[in-house]
Formats: structure tokens, C-alpha cells, sequence
């Protein structure tokens, strides 16, 4: 029988990437100054294992598990963030949403807001300013969109971000890395009020 761990490390499609360009990344709609980032030393899986080891290595039923079909090998050619995206939806978040429904039974009485979907940024989106909308969000789906997002999340293209980007000695690269942590941020402070920005 598959424990749930086993589902959500299924392998990722392959993609083909010789078709990606080297550019810019979008400008931020604010700008809100980061202080620094340094690594989450905390953010390893014997973490995750310890808080949620008896969810994930629970037996699940395989009839009970839903597989995403095939994707077409024209499709894995990338091109830009849209297509990166339409493989998120048809592949990635099939899994990650099948196994937040089969976790959440069992994850009552940890002070989790529930019930979490993954789910495209658009469900969590701001009718005042369409750049608030993140790419995709992590959102409590109950009542009517747009949904409460405690996730929101930003795709880039691999040609365009890297995280050893934050240690190059350009400053162009070190500026484009930070745009689209400048966009989370943004999401953040505007969606959900954390902390008060201080504007350059």
C-alpha cells in the first residue's frame, strides 16, 4: 500500500528548456525594501517528518490516489512562464491538492486553518489591483472566491532566476533576484497585512 510521502515525491515530467531565453524579470507593482536573506536552517525534513511524519508515511489506498495523465512531449517544451504554469496544473497540482485532501482528516487540533486547497493564484485574486494576483496560492476554500491565501506563490523561469543568483557578484543579477521575492513581499504586506513597509 503507498504512504502518502511516496505520492508527493513522484517524479516531476521533463521538460526541455533549450528553447528558454535569458531576461529580465517583472518589476515588482511596489517597492518594498528587503533587509537581507539568509537560509531557513530550520526548513529541512527531519522538520517536516517530526511535525508531520505520522500524516505522510500513513498508508493511503492507491484506488483512492489521483494520477495525472501523460503530458504530450510538445507540451514539456518551455517557452515562458505560461508554459511552466499549464505543467504546474496538469501535473504538480493534481498531487499536491489530492494529498492535502487525504492529510487533512488527520491533521485536527494542530491550529492549521483548514480546509487548504492548491489552487492558481487567480482564485485568491483582489478585484482593486489585478498585480496583486499572485501566480498560484495555497487558499482556505470555503464560501466564495476570492479565497484567503497563506501561500501565494511566484513562478520564474530557470533562465531568468536561480538562487545562487543572490551571491553573484553582478548587481544585475543580485537586483533580478530580488524582484520576485520583492513580489512575494508585496503579496504579503497588501494581502494579508504583515508588517509595515518602508518604501526606498
Amino acid at each position: 500500500m503507498p504512504r502518502l510521502l511516496q505520492y508527493l515525491t513522484s517524479p516531476n515530467p521533463e521538460v526541455d528548456r533549450t528553447a528558454l531565453q535569458p531576461g529580465a524579470n517583472t518589476n515588482p507593482a511596489g517597492t518594498y525594501e528587503i533587509e537581507g536573506v539568509q537560509p531557513w536552517d530550520d526548513f529541512t525534513l527531519n522538520t517536516i517528518m517530526n511535525c508531520y511524519g505520522d500524516v505522510l508515511l500513513r498508508d493511503v489506498e492507491a484506488e483512492d490516489l489521483y494520477h495525472p495523465p501523460p503530458i504530450p512531449q510538445y507540451h514539456l517544451k518551455l517557452t515562458d512562464e505560461e508554459c511552466v504554469g499549464s505543467i504546474f496544473k496538469k501535473h504538480n497540482h493534481v498531487i499536491i491538492d489530492r494529498a492535502l485532501q487525504l492529510a487533512q482528516p488527520h491533521l485536527g487540533g494542530r491550529g492549521l486553518h483548514l480546509p487548504i486547497s492548491m489552487s492558481w493564484g487567480s482564485l485568491s485574486y483582489l478585484q482593486e489591483d489585478p498585480r496583486l494576483r499572485p501566480d498560484w496560492a495555497g487558499t482556505i476554500h470555503s464560501g466564495k472566491p476570492p479565497f484567503p491565501n497563506r501561500v501565494p506563490g511566484d513562478t520564474k523561469l530557470s533562465a531568468k532566476w536561480k538562487s545562487n543568483m543572490k551571491d553573484s557578484p553582478k548587481t544585475g543579477a543580485q537586483d533580478e533576484y530580488m524582484k520576485p521575492l520583492r513580489q512575494l513581499l508585496l503579496y504579503c504586506i497588501r494581502v494579508h497585512g504583515c508588517g509595515k513597509p518602508r518604501h526606498k
